[in-house]
Protein backbone atom coordinates (compact mmCIF):
# COMPACT_ATOMS: atom_id res chain seq x y z
CA UNK A 1 0.00 0.00 0.00
CA UNK A 2 1.41 3.37 -1.04
CA UNK A 3 1.64 6.09 1.58
CA UNK A 4 0.65 9.69 1.07
CA UNK A 5 3.94 11.64 0.56
CA UNK A 6 2.40 14.72 2.17
CA UNK A 7 2.14 12.78 5.42
CA UNK A 8 5.69 11.42 5.36
CA UNK A 9 7.85 12.23 8.33
CA UNK A 10 10.75 14.62 7.76
CA UNK A 11 14.04 12.94 6.84
CA UNK A 12 16.85 12.83 9.42
CA UNK A 13 18.78 15.27 7.24
CA UNK A 14 16.86 17.79 5.14
CA UNK A 15 16.99 17.21 1.40
CA UNK A 16 18.87 19.90 -0.50
CA UNK A 17 16.42 21.69 -2.81
CA UNK A 18 17.95 24.18 -5.25
CA UNK A 19 15.32 26.45 -6.79
CA UNK A 20 16.80 27.89 -9.98
CA UNK A 21 14.85 30.79 -11.49
CA UNK A 22 15.02 33.81 -13.76
CA UNK A 23 17.28 33.78 -16.78
CA UNK A 24 17.74 35.65 -20.00
CA UNK A 25 14.58 34.48 -21.73
CA UNK A 26 11.28 36.29 -22.19
CA UNK A 27 9.91 34.00 -19.45
CA UNK A 28 12.12 35.57 -16.76
CA UNK A 29 9.22 37.09 -14.80
CA UNK A 30 7.13 33.91 -14.97
CA UNK A 31 10.09 31.91 -13.68
CA UNK A 32 10.53 34.31 -10.73
CA UNK A 33 6.86 34.13 -9.77
CA UNK A 34 6.90 30.34 -10.02
CA UNK A 35 10.01 30.18 -7.83
CA UNK A 36 8.29 32.35 -5.25
CA UNK A 37 5.41 29.86 -5.07
CA UNK A 38 7.77 26.89 -4.82
CA UNK A 39 9.72 28.59 -2.04
CA UNK A 40 6.54 29.39 -0.13
CA UNK A 41 5.22 25.82 -0.47
CA UNK A 42 8.40 23.90 0.34
CA UNK A 43 8.50 22.49 3.87
CA UNK A 44 11.71 23.79 5.55
CA UNK A 45 11.69 20.82 7.94
CA UNK A 46 12.06 18.47 4.95
CA UNK A 47 14.20 20.61 2.63
CA UNK A 48 17.32 22.76 2.91
CA UNK A 49 16.16 25.36 0.39
CA UNK A 50 18.76 27.15 -1.72
CA UNK A 51 17.31 29.74 -4.13
CA UNK A 52 19.58 30.65 -7.05
CA UNK A 53 18.57 33.41 -9.43
CA UNK A 54 19.80 34.29 -12.89
CA UNK A 55 19.53 37.96 -13.79
CA UNK A 56 18.26 39.19 -17.14
CA UNK A 57 21.86 39.72 -18.23
CA UNK A 58 22.88 36.19 -17.20
CA UNK A 59 24.56 36.74 -13.81
CA UNK A 60 23.96 34.03 -11.20
CA UNK A 61 23.05 35.22 -7.70
CA UNK A 62 22.14 33.42 -4.50
CA UNK A 63 20.60 34.32 -1.18
CA UNK A 64 22.86 35.13 1.75
CA UNK A 65 23.50 32.32 4.21
CA UNK A 66 25.12 32.12 7.65
CA UNK A 67 28.63 32.01 6.15
CA UNK A 68 28.01 35.47 4.65
CA UNK A 69 27.54 37.20 8.02
CA UNK A 70 31.11 38.61 8.22
CA UNK A 71 30.82 40.10 4.72
CA UNK A 72 27.38 41.54 5.49
CA UNK A 73 28.79 43.09 8.67
CA UNK A 74 31.67 44.62 6.72
CA UNK A 75 29.37 46.05 4.03
CA UNK A 76 27.03 47.53 6.62
CA UNK A 77 29.91 49.48 8.20
CA UNK A 78 30.25 51.46 4.98
CA UNK A 79 28.91 55.01 5.45
CA UNK A 80 27.33 54.99 1.99
CA UNK A 81 25.43 51.77 2.79
CA UNK A 82 24.29 53.30 6.07
CA UNK A 83 23.16 56.49 4.33
CA UNK A 84 21.17 54.79 1.56
CA UNK A 85 19.68 51.75 3.32
CA UNK A 86 17.76 51.04 6.49
CA UNK A 87 20.53 49.16 8.31
CA UNK A 88 20.75 49.91 12.04
CA UNK A 89 23.60 52.19 13.08
CA UNK A 90 25.71 50.94 14.70
CA UNK A 91 25.44 47.59 12.89
CA UNK A 92 26.78 44.70 14.96
CA UNK A 93 27.84 41.10 14.32
CA UNK A 94 24.57 40.05 15.99
CA UNK A 95 22.64 42.19 13.49
CA UNK A 96 24.45 40.50 10.59
CA UNK A 97 23.84 37.02 12.01
CA UNK A 98 20.14 37.80 12.53
CA UNK A 99 19.87 39.14 8.97
CA UNK A 100 21.41 36.09 7.28
CA UNK A 101 19.77 33.44 9.48
CA UNK A 102 16.30 34.94 10.07
CA UNK A 103 15.45 37.84 7.76
CA UNK A 104 16.84 36.42 4.50
CA UNK A 105 15.36 32.90 4.81
CA UNK A 106 12.02 34.28 6.02
CA UNK A 107 11.80 36.77 3.17
CA UNK A 108 12.57 34.10 0.59
CA UNK A 109 10.01 31.75 2.11
CA UNK A 110 7.12 34.19 2.29
CA UNK A 111 8.08 36.24 -0.79
CA UNK A 112 8.38 39.49 1.13
CA UNK A 113 12.09 40.07 0.54
CA UNK A 114 14.64 38.64 -1.90
CA UNK A 115 18.01 39.61 -0.47
CA UNK A 116 21.14 38.62 -2.40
Amino acid sequence: MATDPTEASPPDHPIRLVVLFGGRSAEHDVSCVTARHVLAAADPTRYRIEPVGITRDGRWVRAHDAADAPRVLEQCQDPVSQAWTTVPVPYSADDAAHFVTQIVPGGWTDGSEWAF
